[in-house]
Protein backbone atom coordinates (compact mmCIF):
# COMPACT_ATOMS: atom_id res chain seq x y z
CA UNK A 1 0.00 0.00 0.00
CA UNK A 2 3.09 2.31 0.90
CA UNK A 3 4.54 1.50 -3.02
CA UNK A 4 1.11 2.54 -4.55
CA UNK A 5 0.87 5.57 -2.29
CA UNK A 6 4.10 7.18 -2.91
CA UNK A 7 3.68 6.32 -6.85
CA UNK A 8 0.40 8.43 -7.10
CA UNK A 9 1.94 11.47 -5.45
CA UNK A 10 5.17 10.87 -7.65
CA UNK A 11 6.04 14.40 -8.27
CA UNK A 12 5.40 13.64 -12.06
CA UNK A 13 1.90 13.45 -11.21
CA UNK A 14 1.00 16.43 -9.67
CA UNK A 15 0.76 20.12 -11.41
CA UNK A 16 1.15 23.40 -9.77
CA UNK A 17 -2.81 23.49 -9.27
CA UNK A 18 -3.03 20.67 -6.75
CA UNK A 19 0.42 21.79 -4.60
CA UNK A 20 -1.78 23.76 -2.41
CA UNK A 21 -3.93 20.63 -1.71
CA UNK A 22 -0.57 18.09 -1.19
CA UNK A 23 1.49 20.05 1.29
CA UNK A 24 -0.38 19.64 4.48
CA UNK A 25 -0.25 16.02 3.67
CA UNK A 26 2.84 15.92 2.88
CA UNK A 27 3.91 17.00 6.50
CA UNK A 28 1.95 14.51 8.63
CA UNK A 29 3.02 11.72 5.98
CA UNK A 30 6.29 12.30 6.95
CA UNK A 31 5.68 12.53 10.03
CA UNK A 32 3.88 8.91 9.92
CA UNK A 33 7.02 8.06 8.24
CA UNK A 34 9.14 8.57 10.84
CA UNK A 35 6.92 7.06 13.50
CA UNK A 36 7.18 3.97 10.93
CA UNK A 37 10.68 3.89 10.65
CA UNK A 38 11.44 4.64 14.59
CA UNK A 39 8.43 1.53 15.12
CA UNK A 40 10.64 -1.13 12.60
CA UNK A 41 13.95 0.08 14.49
CA UNK A 42 12.36 -1.18 17.34
CA UNK A 43 11.24 -4.29 15.86
CA UNK A 44 14.44 -5.28 14.56
CA UNK A 45 16.43 -4.14 17.93
CA UNK A 46 13.65 -6.12 19.98
CA UNK A 47 14.10 -9.35 17.33
CA UNK A 48 17.76 -8.87 17.85
CA UNK A 49 17.27 -9.14 21.69
CA UNK A 50 14.94 -11.93 20.76
CA UNK A 51 17.99 -13.98 18.42
CA UNK A 52 19.93 -13.41 21.57
CA UNK A 53 17.74 -15.30 23.85
CA UNK A 54 17.02 -17.51 21.75
CA UNK A 55 20.83 -18.16 21.06
CA UNK A 56 21.34 -18.07 24.96
CA UNK A 57 18.00 -20.62 25.84
CA UNK A 58 19.83 -23.35 23.10
CA UNK A 59 23.22 -23.13 25.20
CA UNK A 60 20.93 -23.16 28.32
CA UNK A 61 19.24 -25.89 26.63
CA UNK A 62 22.45 -27.80 25.92
CA UNK A 63 23.85 -27.40 29.14
CA UNK A 64 20.38 -28.75 30.82
CA UNK A 65 21.04 -31.59 28.66
CA UNK A 66 24.48 -32.37 30.18
CA UNK A 67 22.81 -32.22 33.41
CA UNK A 68 20.26 -34.38 32.80
CA UNK A 69 22.48 -37.00 31.25
CA UNK A 70 24.71 -36.47 34.56
CA UNK A 71 21.30 -37.10 36.86
CA UNK A 72 20.47 -40.31 34.84
CA UNK A 73 24.40 -41.03 34.70
CA UNK A 74 23.77 -41.09 39.12
CA UNK A 75 20.77 -42.76 38.58
CA UNK A 76 22.12 -45.67 36.73
CA UNK A 77 24.85 -45.55 39.50
CA UNK A 78 22.28 -45.25 42.07
CA UNK A 79 20.82 -48.65 40.44
CA UNK A 80 24.10 -50.60 40.37
CA UNK A 81 24.66 -49.80 43.42
CA UNK A 82 21.00 -50.93 44.69
CA UNK A 83 22.27 -54.16 43.40
CA UNK A 84 24.95 -54.56 44.62
CA UNK A 85 23.32 -53.81 48.07
CA UNK A 86 20.72 -56.40 47.65
CA UNK A 87 23.34 -58.98 46.89
CA UNK A 88 25.15 -57.88 49.70
CA UNK A 89 22.34 -58.42 52.02
CA UNK A 90 21.45 -61.86 50.22
CA UNK A 91 25.05 -62.60 50.93
CA UNK A 92 24.06 -61.27 54.71
CA UNK A 93 21.29 -64.10 54.60
CA UNK A 94 22.78 -66.64 53.84
CA UNK A 95 25.92 -66.28 56.16
CA UNK A 96 23.28 -65.87 59.03
CA UNK A 97 21.73 -69.02 57.61
CA UNK A 98 25.29 -70.96 57.98
CA UNK A 99 25.93 -69.16 61.10
CA UNK A 100 22.64 -70.40 62.83
CA UNK A 101 23.89 -74.14 61.31
CA UNK A 102 26.96 -74.14 63.36
CA UNK A 103 25.82 -72.84 66.10
CA UNK A 104 23.09 -75.60 66.28
CA UNK A 105 25.85 -78.19 65.35
CA UNK A 106 28.14 -76.74 68.36
CA UNK A 107 24.95 -77.13 70.74
CA UNK A 108 25.02 -80.76 69.63
CA UNK A 109 28.18 -81.34 69.75
CA UNK A 110 28.08 -79.79 73.25
CA UNK A 111 25.42 -82.34 74.45
CA UNK A 112 27.05 -85.75 73.48
CA UNK A 113 30.22 -84.13 75.53
CA UNK A 114 27.70 -83.34 77.90
CA UNK A 115 26.43 -87.17 77.63
CA UNK A 116 30.13 -88.29 77.21
CA UNK A 117 31.55 -86.03 80.36
CA UNK A 118 28.44 -87.90 83.03
CA UNK A 119 29.43 -91.70 81.09
CA UNK A 120 33.46 -90.57 82.43
CA UNK A 121 31.63 -89.96 85.58
CA UNK A 122 29.96 -92.79 86.02
CA UNK A 123 33.04 -94.50 84.99
CA UNK A 124 35.17 -93.03 87.45
CA UNK A 125 32.37 -93.59 90.16
CA UNK A 126 32.87 -97.78 89.93
CA UNK A 127 36.56 -96.88 89.28
CA UNK A 128 36.47 -95.71 92.82
CA UNK A 129 34.05 -98.51 94.34
CA UNK A 130 36.58 -100.92 92.93
CA UNK A 131 39.76 -99.33 94.50
CA UNK A 132 37.69 -99.63 98.04
CA UNK A 133 37.21 -103.11 97.40
CA UNK A 134 41.01 -103.57 95.96
CA UNK A 135 41.55 -102.22 99.43
CA UNK A 136 39.03 -104.65 101.24
CA UNK A 137 41.02 -107.09 99.65
CA UNK A 138 44.64 -105.76 100.76
CA UNK A 139 43.40 -105.54 104.22
CA UNK A 140 41.80 -109.28 103.83
CA UNK A 141 46.17 -110.33 103.05
CA UNK A 142 47.20 -108.47 105.42
CA UNK A 143 45.02 -110.69 108.65
CA UNK A 144 46.26 -113.58 106.75
CA UNK A 145 49.50 -112.39 107.17
CA UNK A 146 48.87 -112.19 110.67
CA UNK A 147 47.68 -115.40 110.46
CA UNK A 148 50.85 -116.90 108.97
CA UNK A 149 53.11 -115.02 111.12
CA UNK A 150 51.17 -116.23 114.21
CA UNK A 151 51.71 -120.01 112.22
CA UNK A 152 55.44 -119.44 112.65
CA UNK A 153 55.65 -118.68 115.88
CA UNK A 154 53.82 -121.36 117.28
CA UNK A 155 55.96 -123.81 114.64
CA UNK A 156 58.85 -122.16 116.35
CA UNK A 157 57.83 -122.48 119.74
CA UNK A 158 56.52 -126.35 118.70
CA UNK A 159 60.27 -127.02 117.23
CA UNK A 160 61.93 -125.44 120.55
CA UNK A 161 59.44 -128.03 122.59
CA UNK A 162 60.53 -130.77 120.27
CA UNK A 163 63.88 -130.16 120.87
CA UNK A 164 63.49 -130.39 124.73
CA UNK A 165 61.35 -133.40 124.06
CA UNK A 166 64.39 -135.09 121.83
CA UNK A 167 67.10 -134.53 124.63
CA UNK A 168 64.73 -136.96 126.99
CA UNK A 169 64.55 -140.60 125.85
CA UNK A 170 63.03 -143.82 126.52
CA UNK A 171 59.71 -143.22 127.82
CA UNK A 172 59.38 -139.80 127.24
CA UNK A 173 59.66 -140.12 123.56
CA UNK A 174 55.81 -140.02 123.62
CA UNK A 175 55.83 -136.57 123.08
CA UNK A 176 57.32 -135.96 120.03
CA UNK A 177 53.87 -137.80 118.30
CA UNK A 178 51.78 -134.91 120.23
CA UNK A 179 54.25 -132.65 119.29
CA UNK A 180 54.31 -134.11 115.34
CA UNK A 181 50.53 -134.36 115.66
CA UNK A 182 50.53 -130.16 116.79
CA UNK A 183 53.23 -129.05 113.53
CA UNK A 184 50.57 -131.22 110.80
CA UNK A 185 47.74 -129.55 112.70
CA UNK A 186 49.40 -125.89 111.84
CA UNK A 187 50.52 -127.15 108.48
CA UNK A 188 47.18 -128.05 107.44
CA UNK A 189 46.11 -124.47 108.96
CA UNK A 190 48.95 -122.87 107.22
CA UNK A 191 47.94 -124.56 103.61
CA UNK A 192 44.74 -123.90 104.01
CA UNK A 193 45.37 -120.33 104.65
CA UNK A 194 47.61 -120.01 101.88
CA UNK A 195 44.70 -121.52 99.85
CA UNK A 196 42.59 -118.41 101.01
CA UNK A 197 45.28 -115.91 99.93
CA UNK A 198 45.76 -117.78 96.94
CA UNK A 199 42.17 -117.10 96.29
CA UNK A 200 42.08 -113.34 97.31
CA UNK A 201 44.89 -112.67 95.05
CA UNK A 202 43.13 -114.34 92.04
CA UNK A 203 40.23 -111.76 93.15
CA UNK A 204 42.47 -109.01 93.24
CA UNK A 205 43.41 -109.86 90.10
CA UNK A 206 40.00 -109.83 88.59
CA UNK A 207 39.49 -106.47 89.72
CA UNK A 208 42.70 -105.01 88.78
CA UNK A 209 41.80 -106.50 85.06
CA UNK A 210 38.29 -104.93 85.30
CA UNK A 211 40.34 -101.48 86.72
CA UNK A 212 42.13 -102.20 83.80
CA UNK A 213 39.32 -102.16 81.33
CA UNK A 214 37.17 -99.48 82.99
CA UNK A 215 40.34 -97.42 82.65
CA UNK A 216 41.11 -98.47 78.69
CA UNK A 217 37.48 -97.39 78.36
CA UNK A 218 37.58 -94.42 80.52
CA UNK A 219 40.45 -93.42 78.24
CA UNK A 220 38.51 -93.67 74.90
CA UNK A 221 35.54 -91.49 76.37
CA UNK A 222 38.34 -89.21 77.46
CA UNK A 223 39.70 -89.55 74.10
CA UNK A 224 36.29 -89.16 72.26
CA UNK A 225 35.64 -86.03 74.53
CA UNK A 226 38.56 -84.61 73.57
CA UNK A 227 38.33 -85.14 69.68
CA UNK A 228 34.31 -84.02 70.40
CA UNK A 229 36.02 -80.94 71.82
CA UNK A 230 38.52 -80.35 69.00
CA UNK A 231 35.10 -80.51 66.65
CA UNK A 232 33.71 -77.99 68.62
CA UNK A 233 36.71 -75.51 68.59
CA UNK A 234 36.89 -76.12 64.74
CA UNK A 235 33.10 -75.14 64.52
CA UNK A 236 34.11 -72.14 66.51
CA UNK A 237 36.33 -71.38 64.38
CA UNK A 238 34.01 -71.25 61.82
CA UNK A 239 31.53 -69.14 63.15
CA UNK A 240 33.81 -66.81 64.37
CA UNK A 241 35.06 -66.69 60.01
CA UNK A 242 31.28 -66.30 59.61
CA UNK A 243 31.39 -63.55 61.81
CA UNK A 244 34.03 -61.77 60.30
CA UNK A 245 32.91 -62.44 56.84
CA UNK A 246 29.47 -61.19 57.98
CA UNK A 247 30.97 -57.72 59.32
CA UNK A 248 33.08 -57.72 56.07
CA UNK A 249 29.83 -57.75 54.09
CA UNK A 250 28.01 -55.07 56.88
CA UNK A 251 30.88 -52.94 56.02
CA UNK A 252 30.78 -52.85 52.21
CA UNK A 253 27.16 -52.40 52.60
CA UNK A 254 27.70 -49.15 54.65
CA UNK A 255 30.35 -48.08 52.19
CA UNK A 256 27.52 -48.93 49.30
CA UNK A 257 25.17 -46.72 51.37
CA UNK A 258 27.61 -43.95 51.54
CA UNK A 259 27.87 -44.16 47.47
CA UNK A 260 24.36 -43.72 47.59
CA UNK A 261 23.97 -40.95 49.77
CA UNK A 262 26.67 -39.24 47.86
CA UNK A 263 24.78 -40.17 44.80
CA UNK A 264 21.88 -38.74 45.81
CA UNK A 265 23.51 -35.40 46.83
CA UNK A 266 24.64 -35.27 43.84
CA UNK A 267 21.46 -35.67 41.87
CA UNK A 268 19.79 -33.41 44.28
CA UNK A 269 22.57 -30.92 43.27
CA UNK A 270 22.17 -32.01 39.51
CA UNK A 271 18.07 -31.42 39.95
CA UNK A 272 18.84 -27.98 41.91
CA UNK A 273 20.65 -26.71 39.20
CA UNK A 274 18.06 -27.50 36.34
CA UNK A 275 15.54 -26.13 38.59
CA UNK A 276 17.71 -23.19 38.76
CA UNK A 277 17.90 -23.18 34.93
CA UNK A 278 14.36 -24.22 34.18
CA UNK A 279 13.25 -20.68 36.43
CA UNK A 280 16.25 -18.93 34.18
CA UNK A 281 14.85 -20.24 30.78
CA UNK A 282 10.77 -19.35 31.79
CA UNK A 283 12.02 -15.96 32.45
CA UNK A 284 14.15 -15.72 28.97
CA UNK A 285 10.77 -17.29 27.85
CA UNK A 286 8.81 -14.87 29.19
CA UNK A 287 10.83 -12.16 28.19
CA UNK A 288 10.78 -13.44 24.32
CA UNK A 289 6.84 -13.70 25.32
CA UNK A 290 7.34 -9.77 25.88
CA UNK A 291 9.92 -9.06 23.13
CA UNK A 292 7.24 -11.30 20.60
CA UNK A 293 4.39 -8.37 22.30
CA UNK A 294 5.73 -5.79 21.85
CA UNK A 295 6.89 -6.66 18.05
CA UNK A 296 2.96 -7.23 17.95
CA UNK A 297 2.51 -3.61 19.47
CA UNK A 298 4.85 -1.84 17.19
CA UNK A 299 3.39 -3.89 14.04
CA UNK A 300 0.02 -2.42 15.06
CA UNK A 301 1.41 0.75 15.42
CA UNK A 302 2.96 0.46 11.99
CA UNK A 303 -0.40 -0.95 10.48
CA UNK A 304 -1.91 2.14 12.30
CA UNK A 305 0.58 4.94 10.32
CA UNK A 306 -0.43 3.48 7.09
CA UNK A 307 -3.58 3.25 7.73
CA UNK A 308 -3.48 7.10 8.74
CA UNK A 309 -1.81 7.58 5.68
CA UNK A 310 -4.33 5.81 3.74
CA UNK A 311 -6.99 8.19 5.35
CA UNK A 312 -5.00 11.30 4.43
CA UNK A 313 -4.43 9.74 0.71
CA UNK A 314 -8.46 9.41 0.53
CA UNK A 315 -9.23 13.05 1.62
CA UNK A 316 -6.64 13.94 -0.89
CA UNK A 317 -8.38 12.04 -3.82
CA UNK A 318 -11.63 12.78 -2.89
CA UNK A 319 -10.89 17.02 -3.01
CA UNK A 320 -9.24 16.11 -6.72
Amino acid sequence: MTENFNRKIHPKNIDEDNTKYIFPYITQVFELNKEIEKETNSIIKEEEISTSNIDMLLNESGYTERQIKKVEEHLQDLAESSKNINDLIEKLFKSSIKESEKVSNVKEQNALMDGEMNIIEKMFNEFIILCDKLKTQYESIEQFTNVISNVAKQTKLLSLNASIEASRAGEYGRGFSIVADEIKKLSVNSQENVKDIINSLKGMTEIIEQLSRKSKEGMDKVSSAVQGIKKSDVLMDGIVLSQGEFLKHFDNVKGSQKNNLSDVEKINYELTNILKKSNNDRGEFEGLIMGSQKKADYILNILHHLNQIRVLWEKYVSKN
